[in-house]
């Protein structure tokens, strides 16, 4: 049986993706916290959302 928490974090992945306009996937690996944090920002306001996610929940997420 699936752990509440995984079950809880798909069904917020399905929703966020449904409202989706756009999604981009990026291998974020060697990225400095510097880079990130205004990547994060910029992102916000330009109305958008940035979000890690499991790979095996995101998944899960698109087949639903």
């Amino acid at each position: 049986m699936a752990n509440q928490a995984k079950v809880e974090a798909v069904a917020v992945l399905v929703e966020k993706i449904k409202r989706a306009q756009s999604i981009v996937l990026v291998d974020y690996e060697g990225i400095k916290v510097k880079e990130e944090t205004q990547l994060r920002k910029a992102l916000r306001e330009a109305g958008g959302e940035y979000l890690v996610a499991k790979n095996r929940l995101f998944k899960i997420a698109l087949k639903e």
